[in-house]
């Protein structure tokens, strides 16, 4: 008897993993184009879907009024392709492109409006003929483009937002709502647009009216939309600009001073800023104050509306301020440090942007063409210098110019990287640099490649060069060279300066300048002030570099939207020493040749001074002019020009000059100073304790040696000449408060210049033998003032002693000129300056002294024998009268022949001190000066005067201390492997850190000045003597009475420092006027005049950096939206406002917003974000650790990870719903859904594994290709079909084998395959390809073009689309709105599976009613393997049950097995035109019953 199987329902949804016999009953194992409908109470029913119905085709000869029914075929020129498309309010945006092969091809903006039935209307949605073109162009997006990620935003009615990447580019923003978007630029789409942001100019410095600190400012803006919720980047940092003491418009130098930074001034700062973006409505300037040297405060001091391109503003310190919230560090932070993305989503009104990447500048400046050449390899960018020998026949210049061949000269570089010469010092008597014979000196790498051949002589030009760059006009790179610019630091007639009283008055005080600058050198450009250091507007401008000192130097390229780049590395960059003879500059282009010109043409006040304005035109630091009191400084400023290729301009917008900041371990030049002897005292009389006691040498001229023949009296001389020991007074240990210890050896001393006392230039040609020369001749160069008498008083040699009481003189010296060594004014070729000799017979400026031992003294302190090594102990003290000494006195000039003999041995050692730098030297002098000219005094020393009332030449010939000293260095031993800037290798420039030392340049600068230095030239003024018990009131001092002496020695000396010397504050000799007598000069300075601009840092490129893919883990969060805001806040990402997930979890493929909750999708893994947590989300096992990354914005606090193991390997395919988010997992053959309850693996839990793995395990499912983000024709495809609650899948691998599905939004389980056919219009053959779903007003489109050529395959069943398919132009489809589909459904009849029986018939109930309504076929396969196919004659159809008789026709065939798979299908034919209304049905399938009975 026949039974009756329970019923085949489909509740279940297909399910492909079990055994026939093992599958429910309310399952199917295979479906095509099917839906399962809930009826509620678990009541299923299946039903065939609708075509999605064509609504438009793209045809690129449409438009609006053009629109028809489209053509079946188009030339490619006229497809186009659907790369990507969006909802924004009521409307579709699409970017489209034409379907063409070519590289340049047309892009079109395209919006569709779509009416309440589906349909497409024109742009303004008014009619039925199609959609309108809102922006068409070329390049809108890379030619290798393939899908392209959109976001929408809707601001205003006038503001609607798409955010689009295609994984290769810039991101762009584009309003769409823009009435002008048709005639913007790809340019005007540029989320990241050129934004080049200058310095702050300082334009006035004023004396009055402010209140600001004192110490130095720096300023930096940004510019802000209109309420100032989104910034731009701060702009580069200004250079500090000081704030003084004193007016800089009225009076002289001497009333400027330095000033502590707890006090305030009466000064304000003018500011001017260019090139303002007008795209932004506000500016917000803010101010860095320095306290002191690198201690910062930053504040923002103004807010203002921009109205145009420049902006002015007055910095008075009166402004209420606001503190910059994160401080300095916010303003070192930039916008955005990624040029492309993959994946984009929104939240809390913050664009996130992930799988980013850099793409810097590609710029090589390893190597450089000549403008005539193809390859970049035959020159080096890098700058080098070359020597000069003697050419000889046969020689040519190289190819890679790294020699070059004039007639009688040969230049030649250096085969090293690094110019061995950079910054050798030289260790004692090793001459590095022999600067005086230039025959000699030609032989070291330090001049341009070229003879310049001008009529000046020397005819090379110091200098480093890409090589060939002077030679060849056509060799691309860069060439340094040097200049100086002059200001006037004197123009005083009294330098030598005194004060003094001869009776009771112990309180005098006298006017005596020892220098200073009258307000006739008053600049307007310069704050109305004079050019110097002193200027707060001139050192803004101008700050020297130290002359003999190696530099780093590198250069800055901006791309062209002013992003700063890598350093590239340019090469360590030797000074001209101060003494070199190779003292012409190159003339800049357009000065009349490519010659040499005198490097002291220019002031700083843009005076053409004559060549008679100067007694040496080398690099000195200081001059005067001849004939009167004008001395002059010499800020050393390199140039750099800029000769690069287009490769390399069409890159960039400009560029700047950086250099590595000069700490005192890179330092060669440690100190410059003033060289002085020391004396012993060798008295053989009273005060044994002072014997063999060395002492800094009280005064500044010579004391003949103790074993002189004429002092071997039987008084005794008290003093000597020590021959190995020398204090060197500097800067470095009073202003700067230095500490020196040399004793571990590795420094010399060296000579830089002598330095002559006074005014009056001393002609040593005119010194005869035997004549007499009064004191103020020969000690003061130049005239003495004394006062109260005294000036009628004779002080010739060997005279009779004058009682000085309460005495204070000042010494100004200058640096030696030509004129000082006997040259007449008329011939400046007359001196060889080679005639100078040390006493050992070698070039003045070629001796190095090794330092045994040194160390910073303070006064009064002793060092012993064992510490020094000196045959004495040394105390830092100064001889003066005893009070015991009654009505004699002593001489001003305590220690010359002046003293009366028997008190020699009543001198104290207990006068103060200056503090200074003790040295032990080797025996030879270091300051021993021979005169071995052509001229009658061969042999003479410079200087020198016995105490025989007369000058005997040939007596003496050593000391020179009568009126001149030197100017010394202590400079480093490099000799023996020293490693400036820790070295020069890749590693050693890869952690340099460079500063800024130019401002921006625009690229079509050429040729600019490098004025950021370190090094400041002006007056170092000291006291170097005054008496013991001075508290520093006059009158408290315990030997200021008429019976002792109370005498105070004072000098001002032009040095190059590091120190502002001209900054300090408080009493000083120099401080004013008023030449004090009373205490210790105070060194008081505030180091904040020191700060140089190097807050921001730049960097190389590191050895291994990987341009590209480097942040693909990394995540970045832009400002927050304020919608409306003209300003667009989605393309500024502050640089610091970015998250990095793990790596190892791969590569980041989509970023998902899911109920407000960000979550990134990797490659193996999905991590939650913390954007504005609310709530933690139980991971799956150890991933849910939370994992803290430090050093991130706020935007991004932290990442949890949900799995480790479950991702998604292809870009932006994630399907977001009601419940949850969906993703294919190809690499694990899964779908994942994750919602509230975390990971759901669907297809393992849902027994479809099996289908999902068929066409992604070992297949290749292509990611990418040429980088983009997913390609139209291959890859995973997805959407979301929000009326039915579906998931639509496709999947297409290499071989163009295709695969669709559908999952249920409710359960997660397999719904259907899909074989879509559009059987609306002729011509059509065969399937649609799918490539893009959009859910838009509860309905279902899908993008995508029709099969129209090539065959079809069936794969199990599946209709699939081979490799030899033709696809036709992209079309929009409307999905459940077309004809029926073919479909099929498999189930399993498997009840009593045990038992083997016989299948007679099935009944599928339905709700057809007409009887013609027969499905296709039937396909039976049991259990035993026989396959069956029943046809519609086989099926009968009454009151809606479709009766089937489960045999073949021939009825020779029955089903009978355990179990049967039943599939029913309908199919009908594919015809050439439009499908036969008839055929048009759909199918509403309940159940299937199923009647057997038991097998005999």
């Amino acid at each position: 008897m026949a039974e009756q199987s329970k019923p085949n329902t489909f509740g279940k949804g297909m399910m492909t993993d079990l055994d026939p016999g093992y599958q429910p009953k309310d399952s199917y194992f295979t479906g095509l184009n099917i839906r399962v409908i809930t009826n509620g109470e678990n009541s299923y029913s299946l039903e065939n879907i609708q075509a999605p119905k064509r609504v438009y085709d793209l045809d690129a000869k449409k438009t609006d009024s053009e629109f028809t029914v489209p053509m079946a075929f188009l030339s490619s020129t006229d497809r186009y392709l659907i790369h990507g498309a969006v909802v924004v309010d009521d409307y579709i945006i699409a970017i489209e492109s034409q379907n063409s092969t070519a590289s340049t091809k047309n892009w079109k903006i395209r919006k569709y409006v779509i009416d309440q039935n589906g349909n497409i209307l024109n742009s303004n949605g008014y009619s039925t003929v199609g959609p309108g073109s809102l922006w068409s162009g070329y390049d809108l997006f890379s030619s290798n483009a393939g899908e392209i990620e959109l976001e929408s935003i809707v601001e205003t009615e006038t503001i609607h937002r798409i955010y689009a990447t295609d994984g290769i580019g810039e991101l762009l923003s584009i309003n769409v709502k823009d009435s002008n978007l048709s005639s913007k630029t790809i340019t005007d789409f540029k989320a990241f647009k050129p934004n080049i942001m200058v310095q702050a100019n300082l334009s006035g410095y004023n004396d009055v009216g402010g209140g600001l600190k004192y110490g130095s400012y720096s300023y930096t803006y940004r510019l802000a939309s209109r309420g100032q919720s989104n910034y731009s980047n701060w702009a580069p940092i200004c250079r500090p600009i000081n704030v003084v003491n004193g007016s800089l418009s009225t009076g002289d130098n001497l009333t400027i001073k330095g000033e502590t930074s707890s006090e305030t001034s009466n000064k304000s700062i003018k500011l001017s800023i260019t090139g303002i973006s007008t795209e932004y409505e506000v500016i917000e300037i803010a101010a860095i104050h320095y306290s002191s040297e690198n201690v910062s405060t930053i504040e923002i001091i103004e807010t203002g509306s921009i109205s145009s391109s420049t902006y002015e503003l007055v910095h008075s310190g009166f402004e209420t301020t606001t503190v910059v919230s994160g401080g300095i560090a916010s303003v070192v932070i930039s916008n955005k440090t990624w040029n492309t993305c993959k994946t984009l989503a929104q939240k809390d009104n913050k664009l996130f942007a992930g799988n980013l990447t850099s793409t810097p500048m590609n710029i090589n400046i390893k190597s450089s063409p000549r403008a005539s050449d193809d390859a970049e390899s035959l020159v080096s960018y890098k700058l080098k210098s070359y020597k000069i020998t003697p050419s000889s026949s046969g020689d040519t210049d190289s190819n890679d110019y790294s020699t070059i061949v004039y007639s009688s000269d040969k230049f030649e570089t250096h085969s090293e990287e690094a110019n061995p010469h950079r910054h050798q010092n030289g260790s004692a008597g090793l001459k590095i640099y022999d600067h005086i014979n230039i025959a000699n000196d030609k032989n070291h790498y330090k001049f341009l490649g070229k003879n310049f051949g001008s009529s000046m002589d020397p005819t090379y030009c110091l200098g480093a060069e890409t090589p060939g760059f002077s030679h060849d006009p056509n060799v691309y790179g860069f060439r340094l060279t040097f200049s100086q610019i002059g200001y006037k630091i004197s123009d005083s007639a009294n330098h030598t300066t005194y004060a003094g009283a001869t009776g009771g008055d112990n309180n005098e005080e006298y006017e005596a300048i020892p220098y200073s600058i009258g307000v006739n050198q008053n600049r307007s450009e310069f704050g109305g002030g004079k050019p110097g250091p002193h200027n707060p507007a001139w050192d803004f401008k101008y700050r020297s570099f130290k002359r003999g000192e190696c530099y780093r130097f590198g250069i800055v390229f901006f791309d062209l939207k002013g992003v700063p780049g890598f350093v590239h590395h340019l090469g360590d960059i030797k000074m001209p020493e101060a003494m070199d003879q190779n003292n012409r500059q190159l003339a800049p282009p357009g000065s009349g040749g490519s010659g040499l010109q005198d490097n002291r043409s220019i002031l700083s006040n843009g005076t053409t001074l004559t060549d008679d304005d100067f007694m040496i035109k080398g690099w000195q630091p200081f001059s005067q002019k001849k004939g009167n009191q004008n001395h002059y400084g010499w800020a050393l400023i390199p140039k750099i020009e800029v000769r690069l290729p287009d490769s390399i301009t069409s890159q960039i917008s400009g560029y700047k000059i950086v250099r590595a900041e000069l700490q005192d371990n890179d330092k060669t030049i440690i100190t410059q100073g003033v060289l002085n002897h020391c004396v012993v005292h060798h008295s053989s009389q009273g005060l044994n304790s002072l014997r063999s006691k060395a002492l800094p040498k009280p005064w500044p001229y010579s004391v003949v040696e103790y074993d002189d023949a004429s002092y071997t009296n039987a008084n005794g001389n008290p003093y000597q000449i020590h021959d190995n020991a020398w204090t060197l007074d500097t800067p470095d240990v009073t202003i700067g408060g230095k500490s020196y210890n040399f004793s571990d050896g590795g420094y010399d001393i060296r000579n830089v210049c002598p330095i002559i006392m006074g005014n009056e230039h001393m002609d040593i040609n005119s010194l005869t033998y035997g004549t007499s020369y009064n004191y103020s001749t020969l000690i003061w160069g130049g005239g003495i003032v004394l006062n109260d008498g005294l000036a009628n008083a004779s002080y010739s040699v060997g005279s009779g002693s004058v009682n000085m009481y309460k005495t204070a003189v000042g010494f100004r010296y200058r640096w030696m000129t030509k004129e000082d060594l006997g040259l007449s004014t008329d011939d400046e070729d007359a001196f060889n300056i080679t005639e100078l000799k040390a006493s050992t017979g070698v070039g003045l400026f070629m001796t190095y002294h090794d330092i045994d031992f040194g160390k910073t003294v303070v006064n009064g302190e002793q060092v012993t024998t064992s510490e020094s090594g000196l045959s004495e102990v040394f105390e830092n003290v100064i001889p003066e009268n005893t009070n015991s000494n009654t009505g004699t006195g002593l001489s001003a000039y305590y220690g010359e022949a002046s003293i009366i003999a028997s008190q020699r041995h009543r001198a104290d050692y207990k006068g103060n001190a200056v503090t200074t730098i003790l040295l032990k030297c080797s025996s030879t002098s270091p300051s021993e000066i021979e005169y071995e000219g052509a001229y009658d005094h061969v042999g003479r020393a410079l200087g020198y005067i016995n105490n025989s009332g007369g000058n005997d030449w040939n007596n003496g010939k050593r000391y020179n201390n009568i009126n001149s000293k030197w100017i010394s260095e202590i400079v480093r031993d490099t000799s023996s492997g020293f490693e400036q800037y820790g070295g020069y290798n890749d590693s050693a420039i890869e952690n340099t850190r460079f500063y800024d030392c130019s401002n921006y340049q625009d690229k079509s600068v050429a040729l600019f000045e490098i004025t950021g230095g370190d090094t400041f030239c002006d007056y170092y003024t000291y006291k170097n003597r005054w008496p013991s018990g001075d508290t520093g009131s006059p009158g408290e001092h315990a030997d200021a009475n008429t019976t002792g002496l109370a005498y105070y020695y004072n000098t001002a000396v032009p040095l190059e420092s590091s120190y502002n010397t001209s900054l300090r504050y408080g009493t000083y000799y120099g401080s004013s006027k008023i030449l004090t007598q009373a205490g210790e000069d105070n060194y008081s300075y505030n180091t904040a005049y020191n700060q140089e601009t190097n807050l921001v840092s730049s960097v190389t490129k590191p050895l291994y950096w990987d341009d590209n893919n480097i942040f693909k883990n990394k995540i970045a969060a832009s400002r927050t939206k304020i919608p409306g805001e003209p300003f667009d806040a989605w393309t500024q990402f502050p640089a610091n406002d970015f998250i990095e997930v793990n790596l190892q979890q791969g590569k980041i493929t989509d970023l998902v917003n899911y109920k407000n909750n960000l979550y990134a999708i990797q490659d193996q893994g999905v991590a939650a974000l913390s954007v504005n947590p609310r709530a933690l989300i139980s991971g799956e096992g150890a991933a849910a650790d939370i994992q803290i990354v430090s050093g991130s914005g706020a935007a991004i606090e932290r990442f949890d990870y949900i799995t480790s193991k479950y991702g998604s390997q292809h870009f932006n395919k994630s399907i977001i719903t009601p419940t949850g988010f969906y993703f294919l997992d190809s690499q694990n053959s899964e779908i994942i859904k994750f919602n509230e309850q975390g990971i759901n693996p669907l297809s393992l839990s849902n027994q479809y594994k099996s289908y999902i793995t068929s066409f992604t395990q070992n297949k290749n499912i292509p990611v990418s290709v040429n980088n983009n983000i997913g390609s139209l024709t291959q890859g995973i495809y997805s959407g979301y079909d929000n009326e039915f609650r579906e998931c639509y899948f496709t999947v297409v691998d290499s071989t163009n084998s295709q695969n669709s599905f559908v999952i249920s939004d409710l359960d997660g389980k397999l719904i259907t395959k899909l074989d879509l056919i559009d059987k609306t219009r002729a011509s059509s053959n065969g399937a649609i390809f799918f490539k893009k779903y959009i859910s838009y007003q509860n309905r279902f489109y899908g993008i995508g073009h029709e099969v129209i050529s090539g065959t079809q395959t069936q794969i199990n069943g599946d209709v699939l689309l081979n490799s030899t398919v033709g696809y036709n132009n992209d079309a929009i489809f409307l999905f459940n709105s077309g004809v029926y589909q073919n479909f099929n459904v498999g189930f399993v009849v498997n009840d009593n599976a045990a038992i083997n029986k016989i299948f007679d018939t099935s009944e599928i109930i339905s709700d057809v009613a007409n009887t013609t309504d027969k499905f296709t076929s039937h396909s039976i396969q049991d259990s035993n393997g026989i396959n069956i196919t029943a046809g519609s004659t086989e099926e009968r159809i009454r009151e809606g049950i479709h009766r089937v008789y489960l045999r073949n026709e021939s009825v020779s065939n029955r089903a009978r097995g355990n179990w049967i798979k039943h599939t029913i299908s309908y199919y009908q034919s594919l015809s050439s035109e439009l499908i036969n209304p008839d055929a048009d049905k759909k199918f509403n399938i309940f159940a299937v019953n199923t009647r057997y009975r038991q097998s005999r």
